[in-house]
């Protein structure tokens, strides 16, 4: 089993979930003990979990709810009325997960921000910042499809660099999902693909020139992670993998 392998099996993995002897979560689990890239990815998905389980307890579903989706029907008019603030708050929560996992999230409006980085981490380039969001799994994608098309028709709603063209390889990639984000201000695309071989691909493009980014791919290594940068007309790019020199001027 492979890193990308893992990654698919264990973004349904809950932490103290019984896995089989033998099973691929298994195998998955005793994977992120070797391999501490794929074990800090593990981690921040399961803290991510953690704070949507919280804000979801947080919540105390109406009396007789249970019993009315059970029987088959919704509640009285009358639980309605005395439950509605609490049956709001609910529907929130459930707004919040959707909004994280959708398919193709139709309302979202906008770039989201990325959280300040941690400590003193505005002094490095942006380069640096995006790599930072990836390994520390600090993003969560507003949309999700397997095909290029239909994540350009969501950036194309939402403000996204829904035109931008990409290499034949990376263009030969499944898809994973995308998002719109501003970085310091300057709106940003994130398209995340998937490589049989190297896992995920991370393709960046902010919509401005950056300075001292010339118009030649240059590499740099940060930990397991691999970028490339560089500028094309207005726009700056930077793909980011755990993949070699090579491997990554391959996909360019």
């Amino acid at each position: 089993m492979d890193r990308h392998h893992a990654q698919q099996i264990l973004l349904t993995y809950r932490l103290g979930e019984h896995a089989p002897p033998g099973s691929e979560l298994a195998e998955a689990l005793a994977l992120a003990e070797k391999d501490p890239e794929l074990a800090e990815w593990l981690e921040a998905q399961l803290r991510y979990d953690r704070r949507l389980r919280s804000a979801l307890r947080s919540v105390t579903p109406p009396a007789g709810l249970q019993q009315a989706i059970l029987r088959g029907r919704p509640p009285t008019p009358s639980l309605w009325r005395r439950s509605a603030p609490r049956l709001l708050a609910m529907a929130a929560a459930g707004a919040v997960l959707l909004g994280i996992w959708a398919v193709s999230n139709r309302g979202a409006r906008g770039p989201v921000n990325v959280p300040s980085p941690v400590a003193n981490t505005r002094a490095l380039p942006f380069r640096d910042q995006m790599v930072e969001l990836i390994a520390q799994g600090r993003y969560s994608l507003q949309a999700q499809s397997g095909s290029l098309t239909e994540l350009r028709s969501f950036l194309r709603r939402n403000g996204g660099a829904h035109d931008v063209s990409v290499s034949p390889a990376l263009a030969a990639l499944s898809t994973y999902g995308c998002q719109v984000l501003a970085f310091d201000g300057r709106r940003t695309t994130l398209i995340c693909f998937t490589s049989p071989r190297l896992g995920f691909v991370h393709l960046f493009v902010v919509d401005s020139p950056t300075e001292g980014v010339g118009s030649q791919p240059t590499l740099a290594k940060f930990g397991n992670w691999n970028t490339a940068t560089w500028s094309s007309g207005s726009k700056t790019f930077v793909v980011c993998a755990q993949a070699s020199d090579s491997d990554l001027r391959a996909l360019l």
